[in-house]
């Protein structure tokens, strides 16, 4: 006889003005401590929150190209979204536009909107972010410690559509993107 388990992990969390959303664009400041459980953030940072550190984000490393005028990432090889598929440079490349739009954090977005990137993918694992200007707190400002940028599937999130639409269809049926699988939630509550 075999018995299964399912592992649950129930996380409670008091959020002062917004209702919990499993959409990495709608995971406001206050609550990025829950959100890495189930995102990958592309910077992360030390589990001290001290410093950022490529042993905790999707991004392995980075060098910058000369006058911070860009960025070149190394992805980590063997990650992968919780329904298989491998994270790779095209879903980064897609988050970045995602957490650009005006569907994102007003912060975040305006940061994004105002380095004016432009993105070179060189291979799955690897890419090149152009700045128009230099940014050379690029790693730090989109890491866990300041605006935190989490990857998330273009193919999952309507082939890369970014519309309300889309971002209502997410909600309903979230891919995460760490150990845990949203399962469900409970807003205000």
């Amino acid at each position: 006889r075999r018995v299964l388990f399912r592992s649950v992990l129930r996380v409670a969390g008091v959020f002062t003005s917004e209702e919990f959303s499993p959409h990495p664009v709608e995971t406001r400041f206050a609550s990025t401590h829950y959100s890495r459980l189930y995102l990958a953030p592309l910077f992360g940072s030390d589990p001290w929150e001290e410093k950022v550190d490529g042993k905790f984000g999707v991004a392995e490393s980075w060098t910058f190209l000369p006058g911070a005028r860009g960025i070149e990432l190394k992805l980590r090889k063997g990650l992968t979204f919780a329904n298989g598929e491998p994270i790779t440079a095209k879903d980064v490349v897609f988050s970045i536009k995602l957490f650009s739009s005006r569907f994102a954090e007003d912060q975040v977005a305006a940061s994004l909107r105002g380095i004016d990137l432009k993105f070179e993918i060189i291979d799955d694992h690897n890419l090149r972010i152009l700045f128009a200007k230099g940014a050379v707190t690029f790693a730090q400002e989109f890491s866990t410690l300041v605006f935190p940028l989490f990857v998330t599937s273009e193919k999952h999130h309507s082939n890369g559509e970014i519309t309300q639409e889309t971002i209502d269809r997410f909600k309903a049926a979230p891919l995460s993107a760490g150990p845990y699988k949203v399962v469900s939630r409970q807003g205000q509550q």
